[in-house]
């Protein structure tokens, strides 16, 4: 039970005559006297106790939840229908879950909990991972499972900015989620060579295509482990993060397209800032200076891993000399971003 806090007194109600402060300052002091180590022990922790149960209730306030919510269970029922409701619920409870495992089972609500649920909804996480499910479409047909295509998925895209996703939306790009690889979903692409990959290398050992030849589709195929439990593979890409290269691809060919009649890769913006990169000696990878049709390839795979390195790290800008690729970094934050949000 959590410790609630007294009721509020009257400034008249505080009044005390100069008798009276001298009296309980006098029996404060005899107490004192009195107290012993484990008396302060027990007098701190009600304390603390009070002052967090004051604090869980004006966080609870200030999301519009009752106050006499005291379990983690109680607060997460409370909570959902806030959230988006039934539809989003089991995609919101997984993701609490594996975010902040002290969700994944009940018990007396903290301070802890609710300055990290506050801090998280504030973040707008969850509004991004809303967001990111509406991208995507399960193939049913590959029997691929709907909710872990969904998530697994969401989770990745979740990362970028909102911006982009308003965009995606759109735009009507979609994530199409297959199983084990490319071809599951286009079969046109079975037996047929990846560019940039060793020779031999067909799509039917891919798990990702962003939108190859300019499709509003992208499609990433997921797999199940030993155990039966579906994820996102981690061989046979390259890239720092699968869905974000895929996503980065549909973004350059689609919006670009749209907004610039061309891609933002083959833009001078972004060729400068490869450039720079190229001749720092960042683009270590032959895969990003492919020299056909004037390093068009070399450059659109940039574009994509770029994006994939930036946001994939939660586009922390403020670390951006940490990365491998400053300039190309820069170009996201410094120039696509601006450019992106004066266009919604």
């Amino acid at each position: 039970m959590r410790y609630k806090s007294l009721p509020s007194v009257s400034a008249e109600e505080k009044q005390e005559t100069k008798d009276e402060i001298a009296k309980r300052q006098r029996q404060e002091r005899r107490a004192e006297l009195n107290y012993t180590e484990t008396d302060y022990a027990r007098w701190t922790a009600n304390r603390k106790r009070v002052e967090a149960g004051r604090e869980i209730n004006e966080i609870l306030e200030s999301l519009d939840l009752d106050v006499n919510i005291d379990t983690i269970f109680g607060l997460k029922e409370n909570l959902y229908p806030m959230l988006g409701g039934t539809k989003y619920r089991p995609y919101i409870n997984r993701l609490l879950e594996e975010t902040n495992p002290h969700f994944a089972k009940d018990g007396p609500l903290t301070l802890s909990d609710m300055q990290w649920l506050k801090s998280y909804i504030d973040s707008k996480a969850i509004d991004r991972f809303k967001k990111s499910l509406g991208h995507v479409k399960p193939h049913k047909a590959s029997g691929v499972s709907e909710f872990d295509a969904k998530y697994l998925v969401s989770k990745e895209l979740m990362k970028t900015e909102c911006v982009f996703l308003s965009h995606g939306i759109s735009s009507e790009i979609k994530v199409v989620v297959t199983k084990d690889n490319v071809t599951t979903y286009w079969a046109h692409l079975d037996g047929v060579s990846v560019r940039g990959h060793p020779e031999g290398s067909t799509w039917n050992s891919i798990p990702g295509a962003g939108a190859p030849d300019g499709e509003t589709e992208l499609v990433i195929a997921i797999r199940q482990n030993k155990d039966g439990k579906w994820e996102l593979p981690s061989g046979n890409h390259g890239s720092s993060n699968l869905v974000l290269h895929e996503f980065g691809h549909a973004l350059d060919k689609v919006i670009g397209n749209k907004m610039d009649k061309n891609l933002f890769s083959q833009s001078p913006e972004f060729y400068r800032n490869w450039y720079y990169e190229f001749k720092a000696g960042n683009l270590k990878d032959l895969y990003y200076t492919q020299s056909e049709n004037n390093y068009e390839t070399g450059l659109e795979e940039t574009f994509a891993e770029g994006f994939a390195k930036y946001y994939g790290s939660n586009g922390n800008s403020a670390a951006v000399t940490q990365y491998d690729w400053p300039w190309v970094t820069s170009y996201f934050y410094q120039t696509l971003l601006p450019k992106l949000k004066n266009e919604l």
